[in-house]
């Protein structure tokens, strides 16, 4: 889904850019925009999300291994 949304966003910019009068208005807004309160929460709750993710790097999630992944293919890496 990343990619068709930014190829899209890509497509939409590149015309835009080559109209002979490109205006800004044309441009995609992308950007979220937070309120105060919002900001201050997430800046806030940062310290325990990665204290989560650390957490469940190291002791939840199994070693990934699939079909091009194999102990040979890592080997020859």
């Amino acid at each position: 889904m990343h990619h068709s949304l930014a190829d899209g966003i890509a497509s939409i910019l590149f015309f835009n850019d080559i109209c002979d009068e490109p205006k800004l208005s044309g441009y995609p807004n992308i950007m979220p925009k937070f309120s105060f309160l919002q900001d201050i929460a997430i800046k806030a709750a940062m310290p325990f999300y990665l204290i989560f993710l650390t957490f469940k790097l190291l002791f939840i999630m199994k070693v990934e291994r699939n079909g091009f992944k194999t102990d040979a293919v890592v080997g020859k890496l």
